[in-house]
């Protein structure tokens, strides 16, 4: 949207009196990210991020009755994006899985013991790791379900994203997800202590 020549007049003004603003309730969401993020890191980046978010939102025009709860919002927004993304970091081995077959193999093994008498054994054992392509999950569920969990599962989305995308509600998300991943698996059970 295009601004009015009276609009970019008084950006630089605006820009001051946000950083003014800023100034004065900077102690407090600092002290709100120190009880919420323990990365010192982590931290700077969020501040850095809500700061050119608000910049953005109030020179832009947004109303702002009280600054000091308006940029908190914003901030606890970034904070709980930045837990969901290291959740979601937790999640990366589901998104390869989609993309990688089951491995199945076979092996065999030998092994002596002593003690009061001696004795030798051998034994071959089946494992599967949990690496399941996306073909084989989409085998057991709908297209509705496939979708709805392809875009949890292996794209890391949300049920709020994930309703807002699709124009439905997050109960709906929610439940027509956790249907699907019962059906999974029911059908991959080795999944189990994974998903």
């Amino acid at each position: 949207m295009a601004s009015s020549p009276r609009q970019e007049a008084r950006r630089p003004a605006l820009k001051q009196e946000f950083i003014d603003q800023l100034e004065r309730c900077s102690a407090s969401a600092n002290q709100y990210l120190y009880h919420k993020v323990a990365d010192g890191y982590a931290r700077e980046e969020i501040f850095s991020e809500a700061r050119a978010t608000s910049l953005e939102r109030y020179v832009g025009g947004e109303k702002v009755e009280n600054f000091r709860g308006w940029f908190l919002k914003i901030l606890q927004f970034k904070v709980l994006r930045y837990f969901r993304d290291e959740r979601m970091k937790g999640f990366a081995g589901i998104r390869e899985a989609f993309n990688e077959e089951l491995h199945t193999d076979t092996g065999t093994g030998t092994g002596t013991g002593t003690g009061t008498g001696t004795g030798t054994g051998t034994g071959t054992g089946t494992g599967a790791d949990a690496r399941l392509d996306w073909e084989l999950i989409r085998a057991v569920l709908t297209k509705e379900e496939g979708e709805l969990l392809y875009k949890h599962w292996g794209e890391g989305q949300s049920y709020a994203e994930i309703a807002e995308e699709l124009g439905i509600k997050v109960d709906t998300v929610r439940q027509q997800c956790n249907r699907a991943k019962q059906k999974v698996l029911r059908h991959f059970p080795e999944l189990r202590g994974m998903y």
